[in-house]
């Protein structure tokens, strides 16, 4: 499995590449929301065959199953870290709810993988020194 490090660029490499979503895992164009992002779709029909209409709106049933693994689980972590404290507080469901708040933009999706990368790059360091 990739390190959380690898799995959260991969999912701002694919929010730049296929382009970013309000209100849904992945659109039919293939843009992704920040959780989307991170999930990636091929981990998701490995699981089992959804259809179309489960595939776009199953999130509880692909956030539970790959936030099985420590990799994902210590990646979305350091997402929830980037959040602000303030933001945290406010809105419990943390990142679904800043993907989707009225005014959170594209470049501030990018700002918190941005932000993730590098506390997941320091907490590296920290976990194999």
């Amino acid at each position: 499995m990739k390190t959380p490090v690898e799995l959260l660029q991969e999912g701002r490499d694919r929010l730049m590449r296929d382009g970013w979503v309000k209100s849904a895992f992945v659109s039919t164009g293939n843009r992704h929301c920040a959780l989307g992002a991170l999930f990636g779709t091929e981990l998701i029909l490995t699981t089992r065959q959804l259809s179309e209409t489960e595939f776009y709106h199953e999130t509880d049933y692909c956030h539970a199953y790959d936030l099985q693994h420590p990799s994902v689980q210590r990646a979305h972590g350091y997402l929830l870290l980037a959040l602000s404290e303030d933001f945290r507080k406010r809105h419990p469901t943390g990142i679904p709810s800043f993907n989707d708040h009225i005014d959170t933009q594209f470049n501030d999706v990018i700002a918190l993988y941005d932000n993730a990368i590098l506390a997941a790059k320091e907490g590296a360091h920290e976990d194999y020194s």
